[in-house]
């Protein structure tokens, strides 16, 4: 499921960076609109956008270049080997 959503995320922000840097070369004056205040479209939003670009490939590859598959840890169980209970 990480490799997956790891993956459309990625995707998704490659579209948009590429949609805003269309918008930056072109000239439009326009405003991001990213959820970060009221800033134009310019090498301010880029660099931004771009680190979070960054960090999405960076979880992407650890996804897929990971030898143990992610697992969703089980609250009960940790409780019960904390308490040194055996498992059920």
């Amino acid at each position: 499921m990480l490799k997956f959503s790891s993956s459309a995320a990625t995707l998704t922000i490659c579209v948009f960076m590429i949609a805003m840097f269309a918008v930056y070369i072109r000239g439009v004056q326009t405003k991001c609109d990213c959820g970060f205040g009221d800033e134009p479209v310019g090498p301010a939003s880029l660099t931004r956008d771009g680190v979070f670009l960054l960090m999405c490939l960076a979880l992407a590859l650890s996804a897929f270049l990971s030898r143990k598959p992610w697992k969703a840890a089980n609250p009960a169980a940790l409780v019960r080997q904390r308490a040194g209970v055996a498992p059920v």
